[in-house]
């Protein structure tokens, strides 16, 4: 539990980091800058969306809550959630068996702390088609990333 607890600090700060350099560079511009998390990178994603502001907005792909994974209790994604406060697009499948839709994608998706959040369903399993990732992802960011939102649609 102790090193889990360590890495989960440990990506954090390098994303951190990350970031810390793309801001130096002249092409990125910082108003637009959007985490995207896929799978375990949105299970994380609470984590780091509460502790690093610069993210204007966040996609959450494939992810959710687990309840197998034992960790410390100061690196639960629960205990972060609550503190995203930006707008939030998450893309599921209602049947993926890694994230279950009523027990771990609902839960999550409920404690965002954003009143800009949008949780999109796809017949499908852990990934939906690449082709409906595509076009959810890009209709969000032109017509509905910055309205203020919270509903489920599928």
């Amino acid at each position: 539990p102790i090193q889990a607890r360590n890495d989960y600090i440990a990506v954090t700060m390098d994303a951190s980091r990350a970031v810390d350099y793309l801001l130096t560079r002249d092409e990125v511009d910082p108003e637009r800058l959007i985490y995207f998390g896929l799978s375990n990178g949105a299970l994380r994603a609470p984590l780091m969306l509460a502790t690093d502001h610069r993210y204007r907005a966040a996609i959450l792909l494939a992810g959710g809550y687990v309840s197998f994974h034992k960790s410390r209790p100061e690196i639960q994604p629960f205990q972060f959630t609550p503190y995203v406060t930006l707008p939030t697009l998450m893309i599921n499948g209602t049947a993926d068996q890694v994230f279950p839709l009523e027990t771990s994608q609902k839960p999550m998706f409920r404690d965002l702390g954003s009143s800009k959040k949008k949780h999109v369903l796809f017949l499908a399993d852990h990934l939906p088609a690449v082709r409906d990732v595509d076009k959810t992802i890009n209709d969000w960011l032109a017509n509905e990333a910055y309205q203020t939102t919270e509903e489920v649609s599928d």
